[in-house]
This record gives C-alpha cells, structure tokens and sequence, in this order.
C-alpha cells in the first residue's frame, strides 16, 4: 500500500525542515523543529523493525522467566499463559501488550529473586537479557539504521 508509514513519515519531516530552514522562523521554534525532524527519522528509521523486535523480546522474556520457575513462587506461572499470547499476538499492538505485562513480571522477579547463589546467577541473567534488549530496541537505538544484535533465549538461561 503506497504511500507507506516509511513514506509519509519522510515525507512529514521534508516539511518539518522546510518549516525550520525558513529565514521567518524564530530561532525558538526552529529548534523545536530541528528536534522534531531527528525524532520523525528516527521513528521512521524504527517503524518496521518493531514488530519483529517485540516477537523476539517477548519469545526471550518468556523463556528467561521459566528458566527461573525454580527459585520463584507460583506467580510465575503467569509466564505460561503469556506464553500462549505471544504465540498469538499478529499486531505490534497486541505484541507490546503483552511486553508490558512480562516486563512486569520480571520487574518483580528481580525482586523477589533469593539472595542465594542460584538467585545472584538469576539477577546476572535478568541484567544480561536488559542490556541487550535496551541495544536491540529499534525505538531506543541511538541509530536505527544499524543492524540489532541478535540474541537467542537460551543465552538468559540460568
């Protein structure tokens, strides 16, 4: 379907910067411009990896909460259902429902992790899965068009 989400969003920022660019313009407001034009690039830059990029994070989410069943209550059986709406989510928007609400879940088994041998390695685990998912989030990266790491489930194991 032409113009794509790519296309209109290069295409709204060429007017942002034309907007910018114009000699009238107060130098508040073009700097306001100048902003809105780097974030229109960036969203453009991240738009059609995001999907593709929740898929995976919820896939890894998911593994990493069972790989920590063990040492956590029963509550992490919630993981099991999500599970299923992972496998199910054909929207970017269902895909970042559920992201919110295993984010959540490990959110809270950072907490309740035990202060034992086995719990440290779950926290290095939980710490490791973070910082790549941070450098792999195309909403987030500093340069949208650079290439993801990819990552595997099995890498968060504990």
């Amino acid at each position: 379907m032409h113009p794509t989400v790519e296309e209109q969003l290069a295409a709204i920022r060429r007017l942002v910067e034309a907007a910018a660019a114009d000699p009238s313009m107060a130098e508040g407001p073009s700097a306001l411009l100048i902003d809105a034009s780097r974030q229109l690039r960036r969203l453009a830059g991240s738009w059609a990896g995001r999907f593709g990029f929740l898929q995976r994070d919820n896939r890894e989410a998911v593994a990493l909460l069972a790989s920590l069943r063990d040492q956590l209550g029963t509550w992490v059986a919630e993981a099991d259902r999500l599970e299923d709406a992972v496998r199910s989510a054909t929207s970017e928007n269902q895909a970042h429902d559920v992201n919110k609400s295993l984010r959540a879940l490990l959110a809270r088994a950072a907490r309740e992790l035990p202060d034992t041998e086995a719990g440290n390695a779950g926290r290095r685990a939980l710490s490791a899965y973070l910082r790549d998912r941070v450098a792999a989030d195309p909403a987030l990266n500093r340069n949208p068009m650079q290439p993801a790491p990819s990552t595997t489930a099995s890498r968060y194991r504990t």
